[in-house]
């Protein structure tokens, strides 16, 4: 059998005899089924694409983006970040971390805004802060939507601060 009639018997579209009331019901039935199952996929991706877009602004760092998340533990994020090779610790023997973005994920998750600070009675030095692009905000709040970011001990269940969508994106 060749690949051409093995793809036609692959396909073989079986119509319900129509003569028959309750076959016809039935396909009937099913195929409305189908169709509004594909419609609400439909409308909770809207819902998704639309809320994330509303989220996401250019220039947010990866705890800035969090911050419009609900329940999510922002005090965690740079070191779940960090446990997920997205970000170093280029200061790991002092008192605070400096946060810096790992090559594997600079230009396509994250990217790094540098600064230089002159103070008048030190030298001058260079602080870098984690930028988000817009693939990693995505990347970000799927993790969030499927429970995989640090979470607060108090959060309510809720994945979003808005009423309106808060029961249609889960």
């Amino acid at each position: 059998m060749s690949c051409e009639q093995q793809a036609k018997s692959a396909i073989s579209h079986t119509h319900p005899d129509f003569s028959n009331p309750a076959l016809a019901a039935r396909a009937w039935a099913d195929e409305y089924e189908a169709r509004q199952r594909i419609e609400a996929l439909s409308h909770r991706q809207a819902q998704y694409i639309d809320h994330l877009e509303n989220l996401f602004t250019d220039g947010l760092s990866p705890v800035q983006f969090c911050k419009r998340l609900n329940g999510v533990n922002v005090s965690k994020v740079s070191a779940f970040l960090q446990s997920s090779n997205w970000l170093y610790d280029d200061n790991p023997n002092g008192n605070h971390a400096q946060w810096r973005v790992r090559s594997q994920v600079r230009d396509k998750y994250l990217t790094e805004k540098s600064t230089k600070v002159s103070p008048s009675a030190a030298a001058s030095f260079t602080t870098y802060q984690p930028v988000l692009l817009r693939d990693g905000a995505v990347w970000l709040y799927r993790k969030y939507l499927k429970g995989q970011l640090p979470m607060k001990r108090s959060w309510n269940g809720e994945y979003t601060h808005d009423k309106e969508l808060s029961g249609g994106i889960q």
